[in-house]
């Protein structure tokens, strides 16, 4: 279904004059609304010309996004106001809204972002490896390769903002059946320049090293990879 991502007024008793807010704040025409998942969203419509008058909110155009609205079918406007409830049931993704009105010809339409919430380490922190060959900043949850017998490398947990500060951090490596020795193998307390481990293997392993503390929900970490499988690095910070 194609649609056009903007107001249209045919008629001057139809849309015309109603206002649009989402959370409280007034929507302007053609503007995309951003919806943060999975938080619920507020989209009121206010027009005296709909007073009485049955409305329905429908999604469309869908791409990842899965958009739940509430009420669901067709709603009558009392006092000149209707509000509908939007909730993302997924993390992202893209979608239109489309206002139809019984008595009007024209609909409104309105494009949707679906935006994931913060991750709790993702948003607040940053990791750099160190190694004999390469240094550099490595995504979270991504690939350090080069792992060989006697590799050596020094993996620092660096803070964006102060959330982390004062946190009891600490790492361990998962799926391997020969692990390296991670060094300091306690908790550390997060400092504003970092907390640093370093991790030597014996062996050639693909090896998880899962960053955690008891007082930050979720978790972070890297995966080592052995030498010869080709990953890609990111060179600067992200």
């Amino acid at each position: 279904m194609e649609i056009e991502t903007s107001r249209k007024f045919s008629e001057p008793d139809s849309w015309e004059g109603s206002k649009i807010f989402v959370d409280g704040v007034e929507h302007l025409p053609g503007s995309p609304i951003a919806l943060k998942a999975p938080d619920s969203h507020v989209l009121k419509i206010v027009s005296n010309l709909l007073d009485g008058k049955q409305i329905r909110l429908e999604v469309v155009d869908v791409e990842l996004a899965n958009i739940d609205i509430a009420p669901k079918g067709w709603v009558t406007v009392s006092g000149g106001i209707a509000e509908f409830t939007i909730t993302p049931q997924s993390i992202i993704g893209k979608a239109t809204l489309i206002l139809f009105a019984m008595d009007f010809t024209e609909v409104l339409t309105f494009p949707c972002i679906v935006t994931p919430p913060p991750h709790p380490w993702y948003s607040v922190s940053s990791i750099y490896v160190e190694s004999s060959s390469w240094s550099g900043f490595v995504p979270h949850a991504g690939l350090v390769p080069g792992v060989k017998a006697g590799s050596s490398f020094k993996i620092t947990l660096k803070p964006a903002g102060d959330s982390l500060l004062g946190k009891q951090v600490e790492m361990k490596t998962l799926d391997s059946w020969l692990p390296p020795v991670v060094t300091p193998t306690e908790p550390q307390v997060m400092v504003k320049d970092g907390i640093t481990w370093r991790v030597v293997f014996t062996t050639p392993a693909f090896v998880t090293a899962r960053i955690f503390s008891p007082d930050v929900p979720s978790w972070t970490g890297i995966t080592f990879v052995p030498s010869g499988y080709k990953v890609g690095i990111a060179s600067s910070e992200e």
